[in-house]
């Protein structure tokens, strides 16, 4: 899922005021921060999903259904599914910003 969030993650991490990163050092940073937005996205997808469905989707994840899988199951469940995803980024966001 964060993959497609690169430009994203790179804009944090300059926000962040990193003094003079070196290439590997950033790509470490990077990696590190696609961790974490991974992690806060599949929570706040979680928690946005009736128990039922919650329950459904984890099942999926320990199963290793592919992320287009899990989206998708995400998107028929979630109502405004793109706007829910754009204040989940804003919300990551703030609190990467205010660390």
């Amino acid at each position: 899922m964060p993959g497609q969030y690169t430009d994203f993650i790179d804009a944090l991490i300059k926000q962040r005021n990193f003094s003079e990163l070196t290439p590997e050092e950033h790509e470490e940073i990077r990696l590190d921060v696609m961790e974490r937005l991974d992690d806060f996205l599949l929570d706040r997808i979680i928690d946005a999903l009736s128990d039922d469905d919650g329950d459904k989707f984890v099942s999926r994840m320990e199963e290793k259904k592919p992320m287009s899988e899990l989206v998708q199951f995400a998107k028929d469940h979630i109502p405004n599914y793109e706007d829910f995803v754009k204040q989940t980024l804003i919300d990551f966001g703030h609190a990467y910003i205010g660390q």
